[in-house]
């Protein structure tokens, strides 16, 4: 027990020498091509679907595509699902092609702005976010990785 606890003792401070801090950088701007724009309507569906698990309550049971839904007997439950409207934008940049896609206001407002720019450069604003880590070498803090780990999409200007 004694040699265990000398062994975890010794891996927390091997990890404990380490430590993570975010940077964020400034608005960043490049150039891009629209290439495409993406909607996908809101969908609404109720039906009959075969019960795979019950949830022991009498009343809801889940069926074969996760869906939650009423039970009628044992084997059948109606199942109410609803998709909600998405809004999407392609780009093409010199680092390769992205996507901007969500069902919020702001997907909506950019789509609407760039639904006649298909083909159109504009001009991308984001912002990049970095783990930082450092680690004691010599009593000194040392940087030793710097990774990209979250890009922040802000808008996209013609």
């Amino acid at each position: 027990m004694k040699k265990l606890l000398g062994i975890l003792t010794i891996g927390l401070l091997f990890v404990g020498c380490a430590d993570t801090e975010i940077e964020r950088t400034g608005v960043l701007r490049e150039k891009a091509v629209v290439v495409a724009l993406i909607h996908s309507p809101s969908e609404h569906h109720t039906e009959l679907t075969r019960t795979a698990y019950d949830h022991g309550t009498g009343i809801t049971a889940t069926d074969y595509n996760g869906n939650t839904g009423y039970k009628l007997n044992e084997h059948l439950q109606v199942t109410t699902t609803e998709i909600t409207e998405k809004f999407g934008i392609a780009f093409q940049c010199q680092h390769g092609t992205f996507t901007v896609e969500g069902d919020q206001t702001k997907h909506m407002v950019l789509y609407n702005k760039l639904s006649q720019s298909v083909g159109d450069t504009v001009t991308v604003l984001y912002k990049e976010f970095y783990e930082l880590t450092y680690e004691k070498v010599n009593g000194k803090r040392t940087l030793v990785n710097r990774s990209l780990y979250d890009i922040d999409f802000i808008d996209a200007q013609k």
